[in-house]
């Protein structure tokens, strides 16, 4: 069986305060999620340095396999301008996700959200028994946790990646 470990990053740091949304899907389809809040952290690389460490004991406790799946960043024309003077914190902690893959040799698939949000939206993860809406609020139903954007957007990922993104095996 294997992990699949989406993340839906944001690397805003001193930009914002980013909060990164965190789905495991595991081979028999049970859903956990989490998220990091850069807020809870003194420096931009401590804020990274946790998705590391999330991502090394995740992959310490199981006896699966493990992919991560990733929403990718692009900085579009007609959004650049709202990134003039940027450090691009976010691209930063994609590469640093990108080099613990490569380092500790689990397959990494970037997605866009261009690519998911329109395939997955509320009303699919509902229809799929995925999710339910209580008064306006996304709750997963696998394991009770109310999900907010970020949780909500990695979850979409792995669903996208489980669905289309891995490799057939034959």
């Amino acid at each position: 069986m294997v992990l699949i470990i989406a993340l839906d990053p944001s690397g805003n740091f001193t930009e914002g305060n980013g909060t990164t949304g965190i789905c495991f899907l595991h081979g028999d389809n049970s859903i956990k999620v989490n998220e990091i809040h850069a807020g809870h952290f003194d420096s931009a690389e401590e804020y990274w340095d946790k998705h590391i460490e999330t991502l090394d004991l995740a992959s310490y406790q199981i006896d699966e396999d493990m992919e991560v799946v990733m929403e990718g960043y692009r900085l579009y024309g007609h959004k650049s301008a709202t990134q003039v003077n940027s450090t691009l914190e976010t691209p930063q902690l994609i590469g640093v996700i990108k080099h613990w893959c490569y380092v500790n040799k689990v397959p990494l698939k970037i997605q866009f959200a261009v690519e998911v949000k329109n395939r997955w939206k509320d009303s699919v993860l509902e229809k799929l028994g995925v999710i339910e809406i209580v008064n306006t609020r996304r709750k997963l139903i696998s394991s009770g946790q109310w999900l907010n954007n970020h949780k909500t957007d990695a979850l979409r990922h792995a669903m996208h990646y489980q669905k289309y993104g891995r490799k057939k095996i034959t």
